[in-house]
Parts: C-alpha cells; sequence; structure tokens
C-alpha cells in the first residue's frame, strides 16, 4: 500500500515529528518505492491555474504556438510540436505537445550561459506568472523531500542542496491531443 505522508511533520520544526517522517520516507521509498505527499504549500489554487493556463495555451491554433518552439535546443524550454519526440530507436513520433519551463539562473551565475531562457507566452494572460509559481513550490516540495532523503542516508540535510540548487529541473505540462482516426 502507498503511504500517505504529511510534509507538515517534516518541517514543523518537532524533531519527534521531524524524525518519524524520515523515518516513514525511508521505509516507504525502500519498500515501495512511492509515497504521497499530503499538506504542501503547492496549493490547489495554485496547481489549478497552471492547468487552466496551459490548457489556453494547448487550445490555440497550431500556427500559434509554433512561435514559442525555440530551434536548436531540443525542446528544453517553451513549446515542442505535436509528434515531434520519439521513443528512442524509433522513427514514430509521439502522439503529443507540451511546454518546457525549468530553473531561472542568476544572470551572473556560470550556469547562466548553460540554460535556455524560459518563453514567455504574453498572449496567455497570467501564463508565466502562475507556470513559475507551480514550478517553485513543485522545486521547493522537492528540495524538503531531499533534505529528507538525505538525513535518511544519514547525510547532513543540506547533503543535496548545492548539487540540485540550479540543477536542469523542468515542469513539462503535456497535452495528449484526441485521436481523430484520419
Amino acid at each position: 500500500m502507498i503511504q500517505t505522508l504529511n510534509i507538515e511533520d517534516f518541517v514543523s520544526g518537532d524533531p519527534i515529528r521531524k524524525s518519524a517522517f524520515v523515518e516513514s520516507l525511508h521505509v516507504a521509498f525502500h519498500e515501495i518505492g512511492f509515497v504521497v505527499i499530503k499538506n504542501h504549500k503547492v496549493s490547489t489554487e495554485v496547481q489549478k491555474a497552471a492547468y487552466d493556463k496551459i490548457s489556453e495555451f494547448f487550445a490555440l491554433p497550431v500556427e500559434i504556438k509554433r512561435q514559442f518552439e525555440i530551434p536548436g535546443i531540443g525542446g528544453a524550454r517553451g513549446y515542442t510540436t505535436f509528434g515531434k519526440e520519439h521513443a528512442k530507436n524509433s522513427n514514430i513520433g509521439d502522439l503529443k505537445e507540451f511546454f518546457h519551463v525549468g530553473i531561472e539562473v542568476p544572470h551572473e551565475h556560470p550556469l547562466a550561459i548553460s540554460y535556455p531562457k524560459n518563453v514567455s507566452i504574453p498572449l496567455v494572460p497570467g501564463f508565466d506568472a502562475s507556470l513559475r509559481t507551480l514550478y517553485d513550490g513543485l522545486l521547493e516540495l522537492g528540495m524538503q523531500l531531499l533534505r529528507a532523503i538525505a538525513i535518511g542516508l544519514r547525510e547532513r540535510e543540506d547533503y543535496f542542496d548545492e548539487k540540485v540548487r540550479y540543477g536542469n529541473s523542468i515542469l513539462r505540462p503535456i497535452h495528449y491531443p484526441p485521436l481523430t482516426g484520419k
């Protein structure tokens, strides 16, 4: 059975609750490989706002969406057209389109030249802000979980912080258009 864990136990400041969370997470990952996390700060409203905006974007005509596809970066940021990506060793395009939002590295950071810039979608008011809010919330939740994992591995709590702080994590909303049989 997949366990549901309360992230508030980890961030509560109570060492007993924190320790119990770490132990439960450690056991769940060893025995099952998955957990459900509740009471995180990525609210239903934040999720819905992002889903609504990405749905608006995917509803645009393909000719317009293609304006936000950046050649030469393999879809690392922005829009990727339906059928463009394909499974390894396959020439058949996947039946999906997607949009990538990623980490924003400070301009002066050495990695700033390595990561493509996020693509802005001014045609859908609120798109950029809603996806950024969702991305940032998920990134913070991921960092909290990595801190708990580090403790479970008997490492310092901040063991992963610098290793992943400017990692190339992405948020990838995917749209699978209905098949028409044509």
